[in-house]
């Protein structure tokens, strides 16, 4: 994974999610490349390398999967890497992921998430990495509170053409409001 990329993405995700990227840590400038070069790297997004429709279908499939709120804990944490990137928390492994899942649906047991958008995708070039920023819509409940809203994610997907596998994920929920005032 080259540095650019990585840098790349980490700006990304801060900005999808809605945090301030650190003055201290500097993307380092790209060369302007050649013109014939320029005219074949038009679609290629910078730092990464082209996103094919095949990419695209995966990254969607997966992303259905993935929140799926019919999962159990343990099946929600075996979608993370043995170490993964993880919210706020930084590098956890499965088994706090699980019980951070678990801790989320005892205290929303009634869950619905809809994939709204794919805003963003940059496939690192030189790994089996994507980096996707999305939108989620979701409604939550137990007894008779609930909440429904949106939320930007960024996550960087790991193993794409084998065994995708969440990497590093970050959310910013947005317009959360009480279900019950429709």
């Amino acid at each position: 994974m080259t540095m650019r990329w990585q840098l790349l993405c980490a700006a990304v995700l801060y900005m999808a999610c809605g945090q301030v990227w650190p003055a201290s840590v500097e993307v380092p400038p790209v060369a302007a490349p050649a013109p014939a070069q320029a005219e074949e790297e038009e679609d290629i997004p910078q730092g990464g390398r082209p996103v094919t429709p095949e990419m695209e279908r995966k990254v969607r499939d997966f992303l259905e999967r993935f929140i799926d709120a019919e999962k159990t804990p343990e099946e929600q944490a075996a979608f993370f890497t043995e170490r993964a990137d993880y919210y706020d928390q930084g590098y956890v492994g499965r088994e706090e992921i699980r019980r951070d899942v678990e801790r989320y649906m005892r205290h929303w047991p009634q869950r619905q998430y809809e994939l709204e958008d794919i805003s963003y995708m940059s496939a690192d070039p030189e790994s089996d990495r994507i980096f996707v920023s999305y939108t989620l819509g979701y409604r939550v409940a137990r007894g008779d509170r609930s909440a429904r809203g949106k939320a930007s994610y960024g996550v960087v997907i790991f193993g794409l053409n084998s065994d995708p596998m969440v990497e590093s994920i970050r959310e910013k929920v947005a317009g959360r409001k009480p279900a019950s005032n429709e």
